[in-house]
């Protein structure tokens, strides 16, 4: 419950698309858009992961993070 906010903001920065005319129109105000990839910090935030070397395999996209587990983790 209390990482509501957090999950909502993340959606909307890997989903938002900016407008095309704000971004043709010279006189307008634009829109600085940067999305970043974050691993979360098993020590400040909640658990994520069950270990360091689960970290890596997630980061690395192996073992159970691989490509032919991709449905399962949907």
């Amino acid at each position: 419950k209390e990482n509501e906010a957090i999950d909502r903001l993340a959606i909307v920065g890997e989903t938002f698309d900016v407008v095309d005319n704000i971004k043709r129109d010279k006189g307008k105000p634009h829109i600085h858009m940067t999305v970043r990839p974050i691993v979360l910090d098993n020590n400040t935030c909640w658990q994520v992961f069950e270990n360091d070397q689960q970290i890596f395999n997630f980061l690395q996209e192996e073992a159970e993070f691989s490509a032919k587990n991709k449905k399962n983790l949907e």
